[in-house]
């Protein structure tokens, strides 16, 4: 996530790393997330992609359609797709420190931290 969120990194690069890790967990190939088909493993890999897209860049509707040889239009019903309730994420971390080992209070610490900058950048809430 950390790396989607570092500012200097590209518009472009956020893209193609989106296309990856969601290309990656539906087992589909970036091509097939931008291509026609329509199956329903294609299409929730494609609104995901539109989503976070949308999320964490700041390109208009139909710059992230441009992505998909496709028009704002449908940029716009994965938006609605996702609003129906797909914004569902599960999360693992692994904490380490080469130094030390951790303690309780170590790891409540950076989770605390997690927690709050997904609650404040994304409205996430923890369930």
């Amino acid at each position: 996530m950390s790396d989607f969120l570092h500012s200097n990194t590209s518009t472009s690069d956020v893209v193609d790393k989106i296309f990856r890790v969601v290309s990656k967990k539906y087992k589909v190939s970036p091509d097939d997330i931008k291509g026609k088909r329509r199956t329903e493993n294609i299409a929730s890999a494609r609104h995901i992609c539109i989503f976070l897209i949308r999320q964490l860049t700041d390109l208009s509707q139909s710059a992230i359609g441009v992505h998909f040889d496709r028009d704002h239009t449908t940029v716009i019903h994965a938006r609605d797709k996702i609003a129906e309730g797909k914004k569902q994420y599960a999360l693992s971390f692994v904490l380490q420190d080469l130094e030390k080992t951790l303690t309780d209070n170590d790891v409540e610490r950076v989770m605390t931290k997690l927690l709050s900058t997904f609650q404040n950048e994304f409205g996430a809430v923890l369930r």
